[in-house]
């Protein structure tokens, strides 16, 4: 790869990075000022995911657990909400397959593990199929 091509790539994710920080704070005192909104709660829950990519392991697992929370209390408002039901099964699957020494590691130097197994993973991603999408109806 280029010199050139890398350095324009670096630019994106230094951007991305800016944007779901501000995104964040914005959608956190958005929170802040009413937590029933189903709209800040979804937005709160995704810009929080999206931020853990840039995070270290400490601050990934405080934000996954707050990521969590953010969206069981959405999925509690619209259980029929697919993007929400997706990440949380996303979330479910990854958190599911953390190794023993993984997980062991991170509760000894960091703070609380999220618990998540497969089979929540698998029931996210069985809800989210059995709407009816025509568009997707075929994948699921």
């Amino acid at each position: 790869m280029s010199s050139e091509k890398s350095s324009k790539y670096w630019r994106v994710i230094i951007f991305n990075d800016a944007l779901c920080i501000s995104g964040r704070e914005y959608a956190t005192e958005a929170y802040k000022l009413d937590e029933n909104n189903f709209n800040v709660l979804k937005w709160v829950a995704v810009l929080t995911g999206s931020l853990t990519d840039y995070l270290g392991t400490q601050a990934k697992i405080e934000q996954g657990n707050l990521f969590k929370k953010y969206l069981d209390k959405a999925i509690a408002m619209q259980p029929t909400e697919r993007t929400l039901l997706h990440m949380r099964g996303r979330f479910a699957f990854s958190v599911a397959n953390l190794s023993w020494l993984e997980r062991k590691a991170a509760a000894a130097f960091f703070t609380a593990v999220p618990r998540a197994t497969v089979d929540d993973a698998l029931e996210d991603f069985l809800a989210v199929c059995s709407f009816h999408i025509p568009r997707i109806s075929r994948l699921c």
